[in-house]
């Protein structure tokens, strides 16, 4: 008898709905102009911060964005190195680029950075 209750349950427990997992919210940044680039330093837990300032697409108004990168997902350094060189192609060339930043919440993840041509 306990083999056909133990059946029972496992079969019961396959047919359960599974409750869907948390998305992550990920901030998307596309902006339209970059104005200025700051890098500030982190400590043990943070390898850095990129602070870009610039005009989003749809926006008229210039803002500073911060984006946080975590030891814990770029030890070394080189996605913000990498974000950091995108930004300032963005910044050299106005209006030739746009810079895209996806920005994924919590110290396991990093912002993703994008820099593609400009719609002319």
């Amino acid at each position: 008898m306990n083999r056909y209750a133990f059946a029972l349950l496992v079969g019961a427990l396959a047919l359960a709905p599974v409750a869907p997992r948390a998305q992550t919210t990920v901030t998307v940044y596309t902006f339209a102009t970059v104005d200025a680039i700051s890098l500030q330093v982190g400590s043990s837990a943070v390898v850095g911060k990129l602070v870009v300032r610039g005009i989003l697409q749809g926006e008229a108004a210039p803002v500073d964005r911060s984006f946080t990168f975590y030891a814990s997902s770029d030890p070394s350094g080189v996605v913000l190195e990498t974000c950091a060189r995108m930004a300032t192609l963005a910044m050299e060339k106005p209006g030739q680029y746009a810079f895209q930043v996806d920005d994924l919440p919590g110290y396991t993840n990093y912002p993703r950075c994008k820099l593609s041509r400009a719609n002319l």
